[in-house]
């Protein structure tokens, strides 16, 4: 998983974000990453994907930074906008918390997981959500 960023449809389709009105989830990567990595003005920000996705449909922002998942699946599911490229440097993993003593819980959890990835469930889950077989989402 990195940070990426989607972009309306008509402006470039790499991942340049520089002169874009740009738009972030609140106390997230992207948003320190934004903050850290470029002069960008104005930003918008926002605790829902879906007025940040809502906005770049409408025209409102140029591009959206978000975890690549999410980027991919709302540029499947958003018309007028498009997936855009991963930003270089920003890979992370995400990880499931479970407190420390409850081994039942982690067990059910992991089998679960190799299950899906056994038998076929994940890749199907994979192409439904992203419309590809992704690396990002296949570890």
């Amino acid at each position: 998983m990195s940070l990426a960023v989607v972009k309306r449809n008509g402006i470039s389709t790499d991942a340049a974000i520089t002169g874009l009105r740009l738009g972030v989830c609140r106390g997230t990567t992207a948003e320190a990453y934004v903050s850290q990595h470029t002069t960008v003005e104005p930003m918008h920000l926002s605790e829902s994907n879906d007025e940040l996705y809502a906005l770049l449909s409408a025209g409102a922002l140029d591009a959206v930074i978000d975890d690549s998942p999410i980027a991919r699946w709302f540029s499947h599911s958003v018309p007028g906008v498009q997936f855009a490229g991963a930003l270089p440097g920003t890979e992370a993993v995400y990880g499931i918390m479970v407190r420390k003593e409850n081994d039942k819980l982690r067990s059910e959890i992991t089998r679960a997981l190799e299950g899906m990835a056994n038998d076929g469930t994940r890749q199907t889950l994979v192409l439904r959500w992203f419309g590809e077989a992704s690396n990002e989402v296949n570890r």
